[in-house]
């Protein structure tokens, strides 16, 4: 499926952990300072629960908003052509 041009399929289970892996390692390629993220929604369900195997988006929360986590979440989403709001805060 395409969004605007973009992929707006569904991510699986499986391919959370690397996504949130690969916005981590650019959040600290950019010199990002430690955030704690709280992941909420149909991706912190498929992440804990078995009856969910995707989400359509990973909604979050940073205790301390930074527009540096925000960039790298949005260069992931560039690099894998996802829709602009794959990762987005709540």
């Amino acid at each position: 499926m395409e969004e605007n041009g973009m992929r707006s399929e569904m991510l699986a289970r499986e391919d959370l952990p690397a996504l949130l892996a690969e916005v981590a390692a650019e959040y600290d390629g950019r010199g990002g300072k430690p955030v704690e993220v709280l992941l909420y929604g149909g991706a912190a369900v498929a992440l804990r629960h078995p009856f969910r195997a995707k989400a359509h988006d990973i909604d979050y929360a940073l205790y301390n908003e930074s527009s540096l986590f925000a960039a790298s979440v949005e260069a992931v989403g560039k690099r894998h052509g996802f829709f602009d709001r794959w990762m987005h805060p709540v």
